[in-house]
């Protein structure tokens, strides 16, 4: 009792808010998951034109996420998240309703685009509350809630979409409306005063400072530690989003219902509520360049076995083994980002490691559906492996610049993470 206890003590009480809102909302993430099968099992659209949609999706988390860490800098984190959630649930349920495929794209759209302002504003948040040495536990709580939501989710979301789809997206909106509730009672404004961030004295020259960057909404991009790990998380994530094209459809053409596959893919969630928790306790001592190389491994290699077996079996062990590079790397990569980001510019720092999130949704889904229907399954499996060992490389090959930003940065006593690269 007391190793669980510790790892929960120390954080504060409104990050507990937070993160109970994170897990309402995400008990209720019912649509993204099964947003092809409806396009093409509800709405009867080609796997083409339904990849093209989804992808419509990630243009708009793209735009959300520079967007959003943006207005949580200049207009605050609270009231990002509030316009975020409830403007997110009511174009949930505009999409559930739009028949006509141009009010499908445009809805499409609009709700990533305003529900995905959601992801920089909390991340920020978190790095505001929490001190470099906790923040890694803290983000991996986080990630923890988002899992536990989306393995009850995913199932439920099967069940639902064997019935009606428009339920779907009920569901979705009414758990998005009551996590802003939680935030408008209980989260309050967090941003930093807008001086506030590392002195231009005490800022080493490798990296940008406030007073140089002007607060400037590119920061990001000209601090080359941080736009290279961008880049490599782009390429990456890449891979997640075949849960939502090339796995259910590959299993829909050897046979397996989408009950079969909201439970196949709950797997990821189940293993996270329970492992998750842990995995700084067992990782703590390594690098993090190496753990996001491992990470990148196990995440290639859970992808690539479907293009050797496509038994229920097959996929359930795939998931298993990408789910455990999932787990070791969710509460690190975080932490990087807000080491590099000076304070006031966290919002816009997240915002864009969340847009490398956000262009994968959208290029992902769409590369994914071109592979398969133009090579088919095996093809896109492969090079989902090829991408994972390449990522593995460039993780060990990147390290070493951020370390030698860290060093700087410690060495002008301003806090940061303790853990080494």
């Amino acid at each position: 009792m007391r190793s669980l206890r510790s790892l929960v003590t120390g954080l504060p009480p409104t990050f507990w808010f937070l993160w109970v809102g994170t897990l309402i909302n995400r008990l209720g993430g019912f649509v993204y998951p099964f947003l092809m099968l409806y396009l093409h099992e509800s709405r009867k659209m080609p796997v083409e034109d339904a990849a093209q949609i989804v992808a419509l999706f990630g243009a708009g988390s793209f735009v959300a996420s520079g967007v959003g860490g943006v207005l949580a800098d200049r207009i605050g984190r609270r009231l990002t998240l509030l316009i975020a959630l409830f403007g997110g649930g009511a174009a949930m349920l505009a999409l559930g309703l739009a028949e006509h495929p141009a009010a499908i794209a445009a809805f499409t759209f609009t709700l990533a685009l305003v529900q995905d302002m959601y992801r920089p504003a909390v991340n920020a948040i978190i790095a505001d509350l929490v001190p470099p040495a906790e923040r890694a536990r803290a983000f991996g709580w986080q990630y923890w809630a988002i899992n536990l939501g989306f393995s009850i989710a995913s199932v439920l979301g099967g069940v639902m979409a064997t019935r009606e789809y428009l339920w779907l997206f009920v569901g979705d909106a009414a758990t998005t409306f009551v996590c802003g509730v939680v935030i408008l009672l209980k989260v309050p404004e967090t941003r930093p005063d807008r001086g506030a961030g590392r002195s231009p004295e005490s800022e080493p020259e490798s990296g940008p400072s406030p007073a140089r960057l002007g607060g400037d909404a590119l920061a990001p991009f000209r601090d080359g530690a941080f736009t290279v790990f961008a880049a490599l998380t782009f390429f990456i994530t890449l891979l997640f989003f075949q849960t939502n094209v090339g796995m259910p459809l590959d299993m829909k053409a050897h046979g397996l219902s989408e009950w079969t596959f909201g439970l196949v893919i709950a797997l990821n969630g189940v293993m996270i509520v329970l492992f998750q928790p842990f995995a700084s306790r067992v990782t703590g001592g390594w690098r993090r360049s190496v753990v996001m190389a491992v990470s990148t491994l196990f995440i290639g290699t859970g992808f690539g076995l479907y293009g050797l077996w496509t038994t229920v079996g097959a996929y359930a062990v795939g998931v298993v083994i990408f789910t455990v590079g999932e787990i070791i790397q969710a509460g690190v990569a975080p932490t990087i980002v807000s080491d590099l980001a000076p304070a006031r510019l966290r919002g816009t720092y997240q915002g864009v490691y969340h847009m490398a999130w956000g262009l994968a949704s959208m290029v992902g889904p769409l590369g994914g559906g071109l592979i398969l229907g133009a090579h088919g399954a095996p093809t896109l499996w492969f090079a989902c492996f090829a991408v994972g060992l390449a990522g593995a490389a460039g993780h060990l090959l990147i390290a070493g610049g951020r370390r030698r930003r860290l060093v700087e940065l410690r060495a002008a006593a301003t806090p940061v993470s303790a853990l080494e690269d």
